[in-house]
């Protein structure tokens, strides 16, 4: 498993207070939401792990994300579970210094911290960052629907990437949707993976993008 999957994993836990432990060639995840209770996280898998996998996965609120371009025969033993998303993209950027911004708020918890910036007393825009060895994992950046074209998305990004800048960190990475994606790609963000995620029968489609990614309307307001 690639070095940044492993920290995209690790920091994604910890914005999530999630427990995370490894499971054969995955990580695993207990989410505990309302959306699933595990989730596997895999780059690659061989066709017997991704067979071992997918019948892991089968069961009621479990998902499994893969990462990369699996091999024809890993993609015929994933080809019978419900698909949440084939949409995703881990994207990964090298941190350069801004100049902080005075107006963030931020809350620390450790190597985690939460940014956000307020607009005549009502939080506006949010999001979530955690360290992982050298690395800052990005999380949920959203922007309230009546305060968006400001370009408060932007100015949670710099404010979490410039707080993990000033605690070592020198790369960035995260999973987009396909808004998000655009727009981080204007911020200067690279793609590094495809993403796929699927699920147990009884997953409805439409959750993945509001449950994990920083995505769609979370920086489209930038």
């Amino acid at each position: 498993m690639s070095l940044m999957v492993d920290r995209w994993a690790e920091g994604w836990a910890a914005c999530r207070a999630k427990p995370l432990e490894r499971d054969g060639d995955a990580w695993l995840v207990r989410v505990g939401d309302e959306h699933r209770d595990l989730e596997f996280v895999v780059e690659d898998p061989s066709p017997a792990e991704a067979a071992r996998l997918a019948a892991l996965a089968s069961g009621p609120r479990r998902w499994l994300t893969v990462l990369g371009d699996p091999e024809p025969a890993a993609a015929t033993a994933l080809a019978g579970l419900p698909t949440v998303s084939q949409v995703e993209t881990m994207m990964t950027v090298r941190l350069t210094a801004e100049p902080h911004d005075g107006d963030a708020i931020l809350a620390e918890d450790g190597d985690v911290v939460r940014a956000s910036f307020e607009i005549d007393g009502v939080e506006a825009a949010r999001g979530i960052a955690a360290l992982a060895a050298g690395s800052v994992v990005l999380d949920r950046i959203s922007t309230d629907e009546r305060f968006r074209r400001r370009g408060l998305g932007r100015r949670v990004v710099a404010a979490l990437t410039g707080w993990a800048m000033d605690r070592g960190a020198d790369t960035g990475v995260l999973i987009a949707s396909p808004a998000g994606r655009r727009l981080y790609l204007e911020l200067g963000w690279s793609d590094l993976l495809p993403v796929a995620s699927y699920a147990g029968p009884a997953e409805p489609a439409a959750s993945r993008a509001e449950s994990r990614s920083s995505s769609t309307a979370q920086l489209r307001s930038t």
